[in-house]
Parts: structure tokens; sequence; C-alpha cells
């Protein structure tokens, strides 16, 4: 929850400039706020220089440990278990888009290119037969 607040005084901090569109404004806003991302951002940066990073590390490690040996804060229904994607499913790759991307992007764009000759040639056809012409 700190961290979905904290990004969205983040945002709001550095949307403000394309709202008030001048400077001068920009800086009056952001001064009234005491500039508070200009500092926290300058504080993580210390806090991260200075020799808390390497202790923060160590207990995040841990915790990890602990996690993966089963003996974390989680209770066992609430852990987390590795899933096969439904990307890498067998049957499923190949034949649907993943990302909306093409799995055979070569093939994609022959139909493209087919169609388009197909669609040229047929108004070339109705041009020659008195149709209108396709400019």
């Amino acid at each position: 929850m700190l961290s979905c607040l904290a990004t969205q005084l983040a945002f709001s901090f550095a949307a403000a400039p394309f709202v008030l569109l001048t400077l001068s404004a920009s800086l009056r806003a952001w001064a009234a706020v005491y500039f508070y991302a200009v500092v926290g951002v300058a504080a993580a940066a210390v806090f991260f220089a200075t020799p808390a990073k390497p202790a923060l590390r160590k207990a995040l490690e841990e915790r990890a440990a602990r996690a993966a040996a089963g003996g974390g804060s989680r209770r066992p229904a609430e852990a987390l278990r590795r899933t096969a994607s439904t990307d890498s499913m067998a049957g499923a790759a190949g034949r649907e888009p993943v990302l909306g991307l093409s799995p055979d992007l070569e093939l994609e764009i022959d139909d493209m290119v087919s169609e388009i000759r197909d669609e040229v040639e047929k108004r070339r056809a109705a041009a020659g037969q008195g149709g209108v012409k396709a400019s």
C-alpha cells in the first residue's frame, strides 16, 4: 500500500509541469510541496550509498532463504508455487499470438503481400472493364 501511495505521489509531482506549462509555475508548485520527490530520491540514493545497503541485502536474502525452506512467515496455503505459463504449455505454442505477435511473422507478411496483390489485380481488372478506376 505504501509503494502505491509513493508511486502516485511521484507521478503527481512529475506531471505538474505538463499541467502548468511554465517553468516558473512548476517551480512554485514544487516549492509549495517542499520538493518531496526530489528530496525522496536524494534520500534513497544516500541510503543505498551507506553501509545500510549490505545490511538490507542480507536481511532480504535471509528472508528469501526462509521462504524457500518453508519457514517463512506465510502459511503453507499461501506459499507461492511455480506454475506452467500459458505460453509454454504444450499445444498452445504456435497457434496463438503471444503479446499480439505472430509466432511466424514471415508467413503473416507473405499473406499480407498476397492479399494486397490480389486486391490490386482485382481493381485493375475492374478498371479495365469500364469499372471505377483505382486511384
